[in-house]
């Protein structure tokens, strides 16, 4: 399925991989697999007379493909700029249709309902988190999964936690929707004030042995942006076991930002990961949990931690 990443600024908590892997991982079911993207950042003309609701859904998807292809390019200044330029030009675009997406995410056809639902993200206009929520728990996969990628990209502290619960929970829904309730709940993580209740973290901790590395990747994320020291021994095995690099990279993050003294010993024995980025993220958290560096090498650590036991 396209992918279809929203630009974020980099949060304080969330490291460069961190951001990196919640931009890669987000999936919009608007267009049929295989669907050829346009492969230079769109600029449509003002147009001259007011859009007719299939000219403005023609031109929110193409925006939103001319999106995906951005952030699945290498990072250089230039895909930055197109990255920034089409989030202007479909924020543009929403704000002056915003009236008219909003009916159609309400009583348009089902392909209208998606593909408003996501756009009406980016209007940045906490209105439209209700009627954005409602199509989370719609029986069209496209519906549903575009409402909860519209949920992520609006990332409002007072989102319901519910559909999107009920999405990650509900047995054999479809990669779309789960990929996008697993963005969803991260973007919701970052500006979350807290989790008393437990059920952004009930839904990452579902999320972190899922077949889809991207998944688990945020899944491990989310859990320590939460803070979450009950899923220790869960994003331990992440850091020891996962296949792949960036899901690890991810878990040595979250235990520094948990900060449970109990993980020191984990993140020393990664010291000696295969990659770099997870052994430097390792020695990072280490330095947070200690407040000392003593260097790359594991040994080194085992031997001064050694010495003040």
């Amino acid at each position: 399925m396209p992918q279809l990443i929203h630009l974020i600024s980099p949060p304080p908590r969330v490291t460069l991989w961190a951001v990196l892997a919640i931009l890669a991982s987000c999936t919009s079911s608007s267009t049929a697999p295989g669907a050829l993207l346009v492969s230079e950042p769109y600029t449509p003309e003002r147009p001259a007379k007011e859009l007719s609701i299939g000219q403005l859904m023609i031109e929110c998807e193409r925006h939103l493909r001319t999106w995906e292809q951005a952030f699945a390019a290498p990072r250089t200044q230039a895909n930055r700029d197109a990255i920034a330029f089409t989030e202007r030009a479909i924020s543009t675009l929403v704000h002056r249709e915003q009236s008219k997406l909003e009916v159609e995410a309400v009583s348009g056809p089902p392909r209208n309902r998606g593909l408003a639902s996501a756009a009406l993200g980016f209007s940045g206009d906490p209105e439209v988190l209700s009627l954005i929520a409602s199509n989370v728990s719609s029986d069209n996969e496209m519906v549903a999964s575009n409402a909860l990628l519209g949920l992520g990209i609006l990332a409002h502290k007072e989102t319901p936690l519910g559909p999107i619960y009920a999405a990650v929970m509900a047995h054999g829904n479809s990669e779309p929707i789960i990929q996008n309730a697993a963005y969803a709940a991260l973007r919701l993580a970052d500006v979350a004030e807290d989790d008393s209740q437990g059920s952004m973290a009930a839904i990452f901790v579902k999320l972190i042995s899922h077949s889809n590395s991207k998944v688990r990747g945020q899944a491990v994320i989310g859990l320590g942006l939460l803070r979450t020291a009950h899923a220790l021994p869960l994003i331990s095995t992440r850091l020891m076991e996962d296949e792949v690099a960036r899901v690890r990279t991810g878990a040595a993050w979250a235990l520094g930002e948990i900060g449970d003294l109990s993980s020191i010993d984990i993140l020393i024995d990664s010291l000696d990961d295969e990659d770099p980025i997870v052994a430097g993220t390792a020695r990072a958290s280490l330095v947070k949990l200690h407040g000392r560096d003593f260097g790359q090498e594991a040994d080194e650590w085992r031997q001064v931690l050694h010495a003040h036991r």
